[in-house]
C-alpha cells in the first residue's frame, strides 16, 4: 500500500504547529536539528546516535516514556522530527514483506539517495539484558521480516538499515 503521513484535521495540525514546533524548536535549536537530520540522511549514525540522545535528554520527561506505551512515545517523537525532512517521504508503520516496518525515509527525487529502515526497539528486561543484544534484535528482525522489500519495489538500492534501541531516557542507535 502506498500512502503519506498526514495530520488529519485542523485541530491536530494546530497542536502539532503550535505546541508541539515551539516545544522542540525551545529544546532544541534549528541548527542542531539540520544537523542531526543531515547526519541521518548522509549515514553518520554515530554523530546521529551522539544528537538523539541530547535531543531525549532535554526534550522528553521521564514520565512520557516511563509507561507501557513507551515505544510509541518515542516513535512519534522520532516521526515529529522527521517530518521536517522536505525532501523525504516518510513511511510509518506499513507492511511490507513479511512485517510491519517503524519506519522508512525514501528521497522523493533522487532513488540513489540513502534510503533508511528504522526499527525501535525498547530494552525487554525478559528478554535482552543489555543494549547489544536489543540492537542486534532490532537489526536482526529488519532482516528476517525483510522489510526492505518495499524500499526495493521502488528502485533504491542503497539502503541503511538501522536499530534505535531505548531505555527509558537512554538511546542507543546500530547500523
Amino acid at each position: 500500500y502506498y500512502c503519506d503521513l498526514a495530520i488529519p484535521n485542523q485541530e491536530v495540525e494546530y497542536i502539532f504547529r503550535n505546541i508541539i514546533s515551539s516545544w522542540i524548536n525551545e529544546s532544541f535549536r534549528h541548527d542542531r536539528l539540520d544537523v542531526l537530520l543531515n547526519s541521518l540522511i548522509n549515514g553518520d549514525i554515530e554523530l546521529f546516535e551522539e544528537l538523539f540522545s541530547q535531543f531525549v535528554l532535554e526534550t522528553i520527561s521521564f514520565y512520557d516514556v516511563n509507561t507501557k506505551n513507551e515505544e510509541a512515545v518515542y516513535h512519534a517523537f522520532l516521526l515529529s522530527i522527521l517530518v521536517s525532512l522536505d525532501d523525504y517521504e516518510v513511511i510509518s508503520n506499513r507492511e511490507t514483506g513479511l512485517g510491519r516496518v517503524d519506519i522508512i525515509l525514501l528521497h522523493k527525487k533522487d532513488k540513489n539517495r540513502l534510503a533508511i529502515i528504522m526499527e525501535l526497539k525498547r530494552i525487554n528486561k525478559f528478554r535482552e539484558k543489555t543494549k547489544e543484544e536489543a540492537l542486534t534484535n532490532a537489526l536482526k528482525q529488519i532482516e528476517e521480516k525483510k522489510y526492505e522489500i518495499e524500499v526495493k519495489k521502488r528502485g533504491y538500492n542503497n539502503i541503511l538499515k538501522m536499530a534505535v534501541v531505548f531505555d527509558g531516557k537512554r538511546v542507543w542507535v546500530k547500523k
